[in-house]
């Protein structure tokens, strides 16, 4: 499992990198449409991360579930994926402008393909299918009828997890579900959500993921740096910090991050499988519940309620 190593004071090799480039290998303002300096993007782009993901841990963790709630995550989800596609933009900064210039923005990968594919395709090749949960999210909520749905469930060990259900209609009369693209059948029958702890630390790892990869796509160990400090770095592992691991069932066979210390140096280990201990089993689940999503027309609710049968472990349903 990949590590990547982080020491505060010594700032992020890929921001420490932008920094120093020579104005000679810029082209930010070359292009048709001028972007900003590249360490700007990225370091602009990640405050707007961190903000968001300050803001939503803060309020799992203090709060009551309400629709402030489900704001912030569709937030959350909307600027990870802006930050991922803005990764792009920061190739094209160290690209000179070629023929394909003229194209419009959403052609970025085409125009890079052009100009710069052997970077390209150090980072995209293996980011590409990392970033897929993200960005199916994103589309779900940006180009389908679609809402972000709160959950609550009280795991095999009676602790309370919060979390998310990417809701659409997927039934007769109005009922309203899992997103059948966003969630996974669990034990092919169980509908399934997504709890903050597994999403917010699923953020971290692919954070750290996409700009260790886009550092060693852009540059060598021999590559000038400047000394940087990214405080919003650090306010991201302080926040991950105070994450616990408790999730939904099937989560614990999906990829998160670990967060450990070392002395001085922070370790993102990702992806990683929290597995449970011997002799728990986490689809022992003593109850969940949804806020119920009122129909104004027909003044009732009518959803699909995610791990309903795992609180029935006696029933027929398996």
């Amino acid at each position: 499992m990949p590590e990547y190593k982080y020491v505060s004071q010594n700032g992020h090799n890929l921001y420490c990198h932008l920094v120093a480039v020579p104005a000679s290998a810029l082209f930010h303002e070359l292009h048709s449409s001028p972007l900003a300096h590249p360490a700007d993007l990225l370091s602009e782009k990640l405050k707007e991360v961190v903000d968001l993901y300050v803001r939503l841990a803060d309020d799992v963790r203090d709060g009551e579930a309400n629709a402030h709630r489900a704001d912030l995550t569709k937030a959350l989800v909307l600027c990870v994926n802006e930050f991922y596609d803005q990764l792009f933009l920061i190739i094209k900064c160290l690209t000179p402008p070629g023929s394909t210039e003229g194209q419009r923005q959403a052609d970025i990968l085409s125009l890079l393909r052009d100009s710069n594919g052997a970077v390209l395709n150090k980072f995209y090749a293996p980011t590409k299918g990392e970033h897929s949960l993200i960005r199916d999210i994103a589309n779900v909520l940006k180009h389908q009828p679609s809402s972000i749905g709160l959950l609550q469930v009280v795991n095999h060990r009676g602790v309370s997890v919060q979390g998310f259900v990417v809701q659409s209609v997927i039934g007769p009369d109005d009922l309203r579900g899992p997103n059948r693209q966003i969630h996974p059948m669990y034990r092919l029958k169980v509908n399934t959500g997504i709890s903050f702890n597994h999403f917010l630390l699923n953020v971290l790892g692919r954070m750290f993921s996409y700009m260790e990869r886009l550092d060693a796509a852009l540059f060598t160990t021999s590559s000038p740096t400047a000394e940087c400090h990214l405080a919003n770095l650090d306010l991201l592992l302080e926040t991950a910090q105070t994450i616990e691991y408790e999730f939904f069932p099937d989560e614990y066979k999906k990829p998160l991050a670990q967060l450990t210390t070392r002395r001085e140096t922070k370790v993102v280990t990702f992806p990683y499988r929290s597995r449970p201990v011997r002799g728990e089993n986490p689809d022992h689940i003593q109850s969940v519940n949804s806020h119920a999503l009122i129909n104004p027309r027909t003044s009732r609710s009518h959803q699909m309620l995610p791990y309903l049968q795992l609180t029935r472990p006696d029933s027929d349903w398996v």
